[in-house]
């Protein structure tokens, strides 16, 4: 049984300004799978490796990408009492550092935003923004 679809019945298709809406919304999603897919398979790239300067003062690093990543999600959530907290046991127990303006890095990671750098004469790695390094 052939059945034809009247305009009434297309619902949200059925202005131009809506079906733009609509193709609109799908690319955002697309993009969104996109990321979500890449960040998940742990993809990494190497655009930014090799000798880095960091570009301002207040950026940490931290051992742990897992720390890094919580770290960040409270400063997003807009958590200061635990942003605070977190930074400073970090700092006290060694697992976080504190860059500052014009020290040299040396890039060996990037993930999606974050990279993982270690001083110069130094052993030890810290994930970090990407932004901190220029």
């Amino acid at each position: 049984m052939n059945r034809t679809v009247n305009e009434s019945e297309w619902g949200v298709l059925n202005s131009p300004e809506k079906r733009g809406l609509c193709i609109l919304c799908f690319a955002g999603l697309i993009g969104i799978v996109a990321l979500s897919v890449g960040v998940w398979s742990g993809h990494t790239t190497s655009h930014t490796r090799g000798r880095q300067v960091i570009v301002d003062d207040g950026y940490v690093g931290w051992v742990s990408e897992k720390d890094s990543d919580e770290f960040s999600s409270y400063a997003y959530q807009g958590d200061t009492p635990m942003f605070a907290y977190m930074y400073r046991l970090g700092l006290m127990t060694g697992l976080a550092t504190s860059f500052k303006k014009g020290e040299v890095v040396y890039v060996d990671a990037v993930k999606y935003g974050m990279i993982q750098v270690r001083r110069a004469g130094e052993i030890r790695k810290y994930w970090t923004n990407i932004e901190a390094t220029g």
